[in-house]
């Protein structure tokens, strides 16, 4: 429940509330329900120093802030998000990482292997393909590979995760257009 005082710490500076749920059915490590106001932290994860600087950042100073500023508009498309914007969303969630020095190079091989797994899920392989890509041809250790197996194939498929980095990827690039 350290991890519950750190976001409610971190979350004083904005000018809203939110509840806190824990949870030992979801394969994240916390995500945010904006639909009711919620980050949800997972019970079977220890978080250490560095990965709660990343998801105070991450889920409440990007996602929730986004959803916040969105309800105060008449338009609730603005709560609810555009088309296509979760590429945009997820760069800008991972940028902070990049910008505060807490990008580590593990987690970017975290963002790429995701992608892999993605890639492996539409090119019509199985779970256990998946899992032996990433396990044998990227010396990934079990629990890692199958944790992003696992991401890629959950619900029959989610192709969500290769956003993350290729959003911060356009974030990056825009960033340092200087536009």
């Amino acid at each position: 429940k350290d991890s519950e005082i750190f976001f409610k710490e971190f979350s004083k500076k904005y000018d809203f509330s939110y509840n806190i749920e824990f949870s030992d059915k979801i394969s994240a490590i916390a995500m945010v329900l904006n639909n009711i106001k919620t980050l949800v932290l997972n019970t079977n994860h220890t978080y250490s120093e560095n990965e709660l600087a990343v998801l105070t950042n991450h889920e409440i100073g990007v996602h929730m802030v986004t959803t916040m500023n969105g309800l105060l508009h008449p338009l609730k498309i603005f709560s609810h998000g555009f088309p296509d914007n979760e590429e945009t969303q997820e760069g800008l969630a991972v940028f902070p990482e990049y910008m505060s020095n807490n990008l580590t190079v593990t987690r970017l091989k975290e963002l790429a292997y995701r992608v892999i797994a993605v890639d492996s899920l539409a090119k019509g392989y199985p779970f256990s393909r998946t899992f032996r890509l990433l396990h044998n041809n990227y010396d990934l250790d079990r629990e890692s590979a199958f944790y992003i197996t696992l991401r890629a194939h959950r619900g029959g498929g989610f192709t969500k995760n290769y956003l993350y980095l290729s959003g911060l990827k356009k974030i990056y690039d825009y960033y340092h257009s200087g536009k």
